[in-house]
């Protein structure tokens, strides 16, 4: 935990220390009629970035402490461990990239597999009622061509009316 915490510690002086430079103290206090040497503005400068960090670094423990981070971390070993015995050494794991076109693509492609699923099933029944419809018509189009035959049979039969 002490490691998190300095790395932190680092990180928190290297933004604040780029944010706001001596230099900067030395032209606001100059534009507000105020002169600052340099020694000064650097004092200053050091004892308010000092303020900063101790307040982040203190609002930084009690996260820690109050979310129990430290115990979260240790656990991490161990979850890695799990994860190689039920899956194996060379897995590839889950790694968010923080674009969520990129980081839902799993899920999405369960849904869109499921989806196809179901399209495929709707197309083999279709094409199943395609099949019994198609036999249906050439059925209708035996018994309507026989009874065509009938028809003309009758028609030719029977003599034209005469007048």
């Amino acid at each position: 935990m002490d490691n998190l915490q300095e790395s932190f510690r680092i990180l928190c002086y290297k933004i604040a220390d780029e944010a706001f430079k001596s230099k900067d103290l030395q032209r606001l206090s100059k534009s507000n009629g105020c002169k600052v040497d340099k020694k000064t503005a650097g004092e200053i400068r050091e004892r308010h970035l000092q303020q900063f960090l101790t307040g982040v670094m203190d609002d930084f423990s009690k996260t820690c402490s109050g979310e129990e981070i430290e115990a979260k971390i240790a656990r991490l070993a161990d979850i890695r461990e799990e994860a190689i015995e039920r899956h194996g050494a060379d897995a590839q794991g889950y790694r968010p990239v923080g674009d969520p076109r990129f980081d839902t693509l799993g899920i999405q492609m369960k849904c869109k597999e499921a989806y196809c699923a179901r399209l495929q099933e709707e197309i083999e029944a279709l094409d199943e009622r395609i099949g019994e419809n198609k036999t249906v018509n050439e059925q209708n189009t035996r018994v309507v061509k026989q009874l065509a035959e009938n028809i003309k049979e009758r028609l030719a039969s029977k003599s034209p009316p005469t007048d």
